[in-house]
C-alpha cells in the first residue's frame, strides 16, 4: 500500500508567527491590528498600548562542555533589555458601517473599548478587550442587538464610559486624558 501522509501541523504556522511579532517587538518595530465593522451602525473605539508590553526583554543561557556547576565549563549568558518610549494616548477609531481597518502599534498587546455609535448614543459592545497582533476584532450584528447594554447618550466615548461607569467600578487600565 502507499504511504499515509499525516495532514500538514496547523500549530506550526501560529508559532512562526509568534515567534515574528516577538522578533518585531524586540526590534522596535509596530504590530499590526485589524479591526472590521460588519454592521450598519457606525463603531467608535478607544485603543491603548498595554504599559507592560512596552517593555521587552530578552535572556539567554548557553555552556558548552562540563555541568553547569563546574568550574571548567565555558558559559554564555546574555540578558538585554529594551525600553520603549512609554505610554502613548489611545487612539481614536471610527469605523462606518462595512468598514475595515488596521492600525500600527508598539506594543504586542493592545486594549480596545469600543461602543456603536448613532444619534449621539453609544452602546457598548467591549470594555478594555485585548487583541493580539495580526487578530481582526470583528464588531457583529448579534453585538448591536445585545439586550444587556442600554443606548447612552453622550458627546464621546469617552463620556459615553463615564456615565456608563458611574455606578460601576472600572477594573481596567487607566484612561489617559
Amino acid at each position: 500500500p502507499p504511504p499515509r501522509s499525516s495532514p500538514p501541523s496547523q500549530a506550526l504556522p501560529a508559532v512562526h508567527a509568534q515567534a515574528f511579532e516577538a522578533a518585531k517587538g524586540f526590534a522596535g518595530l509596530s504590530h499590526t491590528f485589524s479591526f472590521e465593522n460588519t454592521t450598519t451602525c457606525t463603531v467608535r473605539a478607544l485603543v491603548s498600548e498595554d504599559p507592560e508590553g512596552l517593555t521587552s526583554a530578552m535572556a539567554g543561557t548557553a555552556r558548552l562542555g562540563g555541568e553547569l556547576g563546574d568550574p571548567m565549563g565555558v558559559g554564555l549568558n546574555v540578558v538585554v533589555k529594551q525600553q520603549r518610549s512609554g505610554a502613548r494616548a489611545p487612539v481614536d477609531i471610527t469605523l462606518q458601517p462595512g468598514m475595515s481597518k488596521s492600525i500600527e502599534m508598539s506594543s504586542s498587546t493592545i486594549f480596545v473599548m469600543a461602543a456603536f455609535n448613532m444619534d449621539g448614543q453609544f452602546k457598548f459592545i467591549c470594555e478594555n478587550r485585548s487583541l493580539s497582533p495580526r487578530t481582526t476584532m470583528s464588531f457583529l450584528d448579534r453585538h448591536l442587538q445585545d439586550p444587556e447594554e442600554k443606548w447612552l447618550r453622550a458627546s464621546t466615548l469617552r463620556q459615553a464610559f463615564e456615565i456608563r461607569n458611574s455606578a460601576h467600578k472600572y477594573v481596567g487600565p487607566p484612561l489617559a486624558a
